[in-house]
């Protein structure tokens, strides 16, 4: 077997099975396609088949396999993802039905749009779990919105789980809103529609959805949101502002 037969036997081989686990961030389609050329290249040029061009050929024709099922399975969630913040959207302008909810203290929240004003401006419902990997990771920005916007924002959260996994969460997260146990069918429409954690939805101080978003919140978003709406805040507050 000559030098060059060799060095294509195995390059071809290497990418081939590098192809089988890059499938996973879809780049082994890149690999399994440079793989294949590289047997046809040898097969043009004369080389028998071999042990190795099996293999290669084997793991290229798997690693571009599993490079189209992955990106089946991306696009398809992005799809759903895209789907629900469609969903969400829908639901600006609804308008909240009174409601009172007991936090895991046992300190009664009561919600009515007919009052003439509430305690703040608007009210971030952010509904969430404590299994949930971004409701995690995007604790420390919620703890932000909650304290450096407290003038304008009252921030609650609202899980599905007991008042004892709550309260063991917020204690060792050190969570500085109030937090609620409530099943979201027991919730007024449309918090009761989440259909992913977290999901939070901005409500003003008549009781109208203003603003909703599947997946985490940050700081950033609520400036975003604020700005969009400083008019109604001025209203409520304008030396706040």
């Amino acid at each position: 077997m000559d030098r060059q037969q060799k060095g294509n036997e195995n390059l071809a081989l290497i990418l081939g099975l590098v192809s089988v686990p890059l499938s996973l961030i879809l780049f082994g389609v890149v690999t399994a396609i440079g793989s294949i050329a590289l047997i046809l290249k040898g097969r043009r040029d004369g080389f028998p088949w071999t042990g190795k061009l099996v293999g290669a050929a084997t793991a290229a024709i798997l690693g571009l396999g599993l490079s189209l099922i992955m990106a089946n399975g991306y696009r398809d969630v992005y799809l759903r993802w895209y789907g629900i913040q469609e969903d969400l959207s829908t639901h600006i302008g609804e308008q909240i039905e009174s409601y009172t909810l007991r936090d895991i203290d046992g300190t009664n929240l009561v919600w009515d749009p007919t009052r003439p004003s509430q305690e703040k401006g608007f009210m971030l419902v952010h509904v969430f779990a404590t299994w949930c990997g971004p409701c995690e990771r995007e604790l420390p920005q919620l703890k932000k919105i909650a304290f450096n916007y407290k003038e304008h924002i009252s921030v609650i959260g609202i899980s599905q789980e007991d008042e004892a996994t709550l309260r063991s969460f917020r204690d060792k997260e050190h969570i500085n809103h109030p937090l609620f146990s409530v099943p979201l069918a027991d919730l007024p429409a449309p918090i009761n529609t989440a259909k992913a954690y977290p999901t939070s939805f901005l409500i003003d101080n008549k009781g109208k959805v203003i603003e909703a978003k599947s997946g985490a919140i940050s700081e950033k978003v609520i400036k975003k949101w604020l700005e969009k709406h400083k008019d109604a805040l001025e209203e409520l507050a304008p030396e706040q502002l």
